[in-house]
């Protein structure tokens, strides 16, 4: 149970630094990336306004440009210069559409970069606990040796033991070549333990 203290205790002492901490491209990117959606999002709402405005006026061109002749004062809307701002916005969307693939493209490739920065500043803490699990790792091994031998040596006696009810650690796999045994090679192939 203290183990599982410490490892917990050591858990909350250490913070993984953000992609955002660790690059000023990367936030800079992302800073980027929320303006372009207040933009999107204001231009989609002037373009539905514009839209419902333009729907609602009854008005026909003739009788537009003949009030106009008169002299006669409007409302200031003019489907024409309204269409022509919706088309306008729709060109707008667009070209901010293209501006987020980019910095979409700009972002993983960034994140690569503040990944390898980040992984460099976490290294010691990942082999600490790479470590923690070795050590762990080789203490069940042990035990599941001692465990064998005592099996072993009950078969060699020729004893009816399953009434112990057989515990066997199947999941460990063979306790000469088994799961743990990998796995402490690949840490140290991994030089994260010696």
């Amino acid at each position: 149970m203290a183990l599982l203290k410490k490892v917990a205790a050591a858990a909350e002492e250490f913070r993984v630094p953000s992609l955002e901490e660790s690059s000023a491209v990367y936030a800079g990117l992302l800073d980027k990336r929320r303006e372009l959606d207040q933009l999107r999002s204001g231009l989609e709402r002037e373009r539905s306004d514009l839209i419902q405005q333009i729907e609602a006026d009854t008005r026909t061109a003739s009788t537009v440009r003949v009030a106009e002749l008169l002299g006669d004062e409007g409302d200031g809307f003019s489907k024409s210069h309204a269409r022509a701002r919706v088309a306008e916005i729709t060109r707008q969307l667009g070209d901010i559409e293209q501006a987020h693939g980019v910095i979409r493209e700009r972002l993983r490739s960034e994140r690569t970069t503040a990944s390898v920065t980040i992984c460099e500043a976490v290294r010691p803490e990942y082999a600490k606990r790479v470590a923690a699990i070795c050590k762990a790792l080789e203490a069940v091994n042990a035990a599941h040796r001692e465990y064998e031998q005592l099996r072993n040596d009950l078969e060699a006696e020729d004893i009816a033991w399953t009434q112990l009810v057989p515990m066997p650690p199947r999941f460990l796999g063979d306790v000469r070549d088994g799961h743990v045994q990998r796995y402490l090679r690949e840490a140290k192939e991994a030089r994260y333990y010696a």
